[in-house]
């Protein structure tokens, strides 16, 4: 499953994400991290991750308005009847890719934890790189996003040369699967006797 989405944010929400980011990252301390010796997926949101084999400067755990989290949040659930995502309570992940920090790499990886979606969203950048979803290629361009499921779909960002200036930056939005309630209501009617249509090889039977 992915899915692009265009123009994500207006101006003047752009404008809010900014700075929120930039009022919490000047509020932390700078730590080299090494995700082989300090640890893959450990979760720090009091500081920024300085991850020189990936070529990223990274904070965990950024708190935006409800407004953003609302409209992130009716984006990704948009034209889903049976499910609902919900945003983790973990703050969402800043990341910037840029030469300065190292040589920016993504191998292809797959997730792990609880997150089953996430909306990758690209902030700025001043350079393309593409981004990986199996065996496809995605370019995202400023103020647009791809939603993808990091658990079953392995992801990565291609090999390629990078120059002073270069820089990608972008949000990750991470979200969890929930079962809407009436729909839960409704299946547990069926497993109680309610009516419901039957599947069968010929089609569909209307139960009585």
């Amino acid at each position: 499953m992915e899915k692009f989405i265009k123009e994500v944010f207006t101006q003047e929400e752009i404008d809010i994400i900014e700075s929120c980011i930039a009022e919490q990252v000047a509020t932390r301390e700078v730590v080299e991290w090494d995700d082989s010796v300090d640890g893959e997926h450990v979760f720090q949101g009091k500081i920024v991750k300085l991850q020189k084999d990936l070529g990223r400067y990274g904070a965990e755990g950024i708190v935006f308005p409800k407004e953003i989290y609302d409209k992130v949040s009716s984006i990704v659930n948009s034209g889903l009847a049976n499910n609902m995502y919900k945003l983790t309570n973990q703050g969402e992940f800043y990341v910037e890719y840029n030469p300065k920090y190292g040589t920016p790499a993504l191998l292809p990886h797959y997730d792990s934890g609880t997150c089953t979606l996430i909306l990758d969203y690209q902030l700025s950048s001043t350079t393309d790189w593409p981004l990986g979803i199996d065996d496809k290629l995605y370019q995202l361009k400023d103020n647009e996003g791809i939603i993808l499921k990091p658990l079953d779909y392995l992801h990565y960002r291609p090999v390629r040369e990078w120059s002073e200036g270069d820089s990608v930056r972008m949000i990750f939005f991470n979200f969890i699967n929930t079962l809407d309630i009436e729909h839960k209501n409704r299946i547990n009617d069926i497993y109680a006797g309610a009516s419901a249509p039957i599947n069968t090889s010929d089609g569909v039977i209307d139960e009585v």
